[in-house]
């Protein structure tokens, strides 16, 4: 039984799949059949909000651009290789610790959210980390995933991202680039959201009214030309990318960003992350709740085929 908590006090109640899911055939982060890793079908049903939501955004002082977080304000991931040191990480959310795979050389993202992702190469299980300390080896707090057959989702728990969604879920990667194409879906951060939210997300910390739940699974417009924007090389690769499988809602910022990979874990680009023009928000919808928590495999505490706090 999964339970998830609205900011307000209510509760959703939700029975969610055990077990895990095929290992994407792309390399992808998170299992074949995870919404990270659907195109949008077509003839998505639009959600009647979209004009309103749409509007707000665009008239967000806070938002000149689609911009993206590839050093700070995103995830730096470290895969441990087997027979890897391991370290106890307090967590001072829950007054509990987590053992996992660690190096001395392994740093937080350069911003005072601190993330931290390690993978243990074994068995695929995911660490993620919010205000990662690695002086005094504590954090606030934790979620363990399955990094290449899991959902990318997770039960709500204390809390370490705002819609309880992977940090590696949808982050653009090295890969991803030099490939020249995105075969998965993005994640998004922005100002506007609310405080309700949608699966795949199960909580939220937006504080907007009549803003965006998050989960929300937005899109380009698939018929929109993208003659006209002259975009580069990368930016075509991005828009591309939201026409096919469009961006999950996945926390409150201070920006309208989409997330890379950090380059505080050695990651190098071949090509800049030049913002996205404003003008693309005019083009952007948002679709219709379409994935019922019944048919997402959430990750959760109690699953003990990976560490979890103790």
């Amino acid at each position: 039984l999964a339970v998830t908590r609205r900011v307000d006090g209510e509760e959703d109640f939700s029975i969610s799949p055990v077990g895990t899911g095929i290992a994407s055939r792309t390399g992808n982060y998170f299992a074949e059949d995870s919404f990270f890793n659907q195109r949008i079908p077509p003839r998505a049903a639009i959600d009647p909000r979209t004009s309103s939501w749409v509007n707000l955004i665009y008239h967000d002082p806070e938002v000149d651009a689609i911009v993206f977080n590839d050093d700070a304000y995103t995830v730096p991931i470290y895969k441990a290789a087997a027979g890897a040191p391991t370290a106890s990480i307090f967590l001072t959310n829950t007054n509990q610790h987590i053992t996992i795979p660690y190096a001395a050389n392994y740093r937080p993202s350069p911003d005072e959210d601190a993330h931290l992702a390690v993978i243990d190469t074994t068995n695929g299980c995911e660490y993620e980390f919010q205000s990662f300390d690695p002086r005094s080896m504590s954090a606030l707090a934790e979620a363990t995933y399955h990094a290449y057959t899991g959902s990318g989702g997770h039960v709500s728990d204390p809390g370490h991202s705002g819609g309880e969604l992977s940090y590696i879920g949808g982050v653009i990667t090295p890969q991803d680039v030099n490939a020249g194409v995105i075969r998965h879906a993005l994640r998004f951060a922005i100002p506007d959201n609310t405080w309700t939210f949608t699966y795949p997300g199960t909580r939220s910390d937006g504080t907007v009214a009549g803003g965006i739940p998050e989960g929300t699974l937005m899109q380009l417009d698939p018929n929109l030309d993208l003659t006209p924007f002259h975009l580069s090389p990368l930016q075509l690769m991005v828009a591309r990318a939201l026409q096919t499988y469009g961006a999950y809602d996945a926390d409150k910022g201070g920006a309208f960003a989409l997330y890379a990979e950090s380059t505080t874990d050695g990651s190098t680009y071949s090509q800049p992350f030049d913002a996205l023009p404003k003008a693309l928000i005019k083009s952007l919808r948002f679709l219709a709740p379409r994935t019922p928590s019944t048919a997402v495999q959430l990750a959760a505490a109690n699953d003990r085929t990976c560490r979890q706090p103790q």
